[in-house]
């Protein structure tokens, strides 16, 4: 390795020329400077990147499950209040239009406190790394999407079943 300065490259021939002065029998080969010698092996940049995309896709279905989770949680503790509702003459479609509504305002919310805290960090990143490419707006739709229908599964699930239960078990429900 040779440190200079201006072009590395135009110190080929003054290196080669110095290592013959000392052993002439000595091959000069794979003249790259230190940027192409990192960046010329692509597998090890790929397997980073399959590291990566694993790496993601398992927190992406990480935090699904745990939104999953969280948002079911919350439909169900609410089982006793869909029963008072039910009890004094909602229906069914009225349960699953309140609880849609009342998570919408959540899920509104948190998606855009989590897109915007994904873009500040991304060009956050992108001003300290080269590497980093400029954002993807399908991959950001796309998680986006993965995480809303997640929330809107969550939703829909435990009311409906609590919008079929009958008013008096809902009210016995713990």
């Amino acid at each position: 390795m040779v440190r200079g300065t201006g072009n590395p490259l135009a110190l080929v021939n003054v290196v080669r020329d110095r290592i013959a002065a000392v052993d002439p029998d000595v091959p000069v080969f794979e003249i790259a400077t230190l940027h192409d010698a990192i960046y010329a092996d692509a597998s090890v940049l790929d397997a980073f990147g399959i590291l990566f995309a694993v790496f993601g896709a398992g927190a992406l279905f990480l935090a699904m499950l745990g939104l999953y989770g969280v948002v079911a949680f919350g439909v169900t503790q609410r089982t006793r209040e869909f029963g008072v509702r039910i009890a004094v003459g909602a229906r069914g479609a009225d349960i699953l239009t309140l609880v849609v509504r009342d998570g919408s305002r959540s899920l509104a919310l948190g998606a855009t406190i989590g897109l915007l805290l994904a873009l500040a960090l991304h060009f956050g990143l992108a001003a300290v790394l080269d590497i980093v490419a400029p954002g993807d707006p399908v991959m950001f739709a796309a998680i986006l999407a993965a995480l809303t229908i997640t929330a809107l599964v969550a939703l829909l699930v435990p009311a409906t079943r609590a919008a079929a239960t009958e008013p008096l078990q809902a009210l016995r429900y713990d």
